[in-house]
């Protein structure tokens, strides 16, 4: 008995750990979407391809610790994760992180335009 509940609170702490990877990996996309202007086209691939590596994750986290069987406290503890890392991590980072690249991208901009570009020509 004392290893079932072993087992059941490490695929919780699992899937709560990968609920906050997941959180976090989003953020990466919504950074990359504050710095780069995104065509709908363009956000909705990116969605997929977040879905998808999330979904495979937590697939192969369900295969390693619970044998593919899908327990009701798992989706909460993912959730609950995302959730931890949404209104207390990404809060604490995303705006200041953000506006240090955008000032970090404006100052490296300043910094090569001082060399002016010269085209070649070629001599073919």
């Amino acid at each position: 008995m004392a290893d079932f509940i072993l087992s059941q609170s490490a695929s919780f702490l699992a899937f709560f750990c990968c609920g906050i990877c997941a959180a976090a990996f989003f953020d990466q996309f919504r950074i990359l979407r504050r710095l780069l202007p995104h065509s709908r086209l363009m956000v909705a691939l990116e969605d997929i391809l977040f879905w998808t590596i999330t979904g495979i994750c937590v697939l192969f986290l369900l295969m390693v610790f619970q044998s593919g069987r899908l327990r009701i406290f798992l989706p909460i503890a993912f959730i609950l994760g995302g959730a931890l890392w949404t209104f207390s991590f990404s809060r604490l980072l995303l705006g200041p992180l953000c506006r240090f690249l955008l000032s970090a991208g404006k100052n490296i901009r300043k910094f090569f335009q001082r060399f002016p570009y010269k085209e070649r020509k070629n001599d073919v």
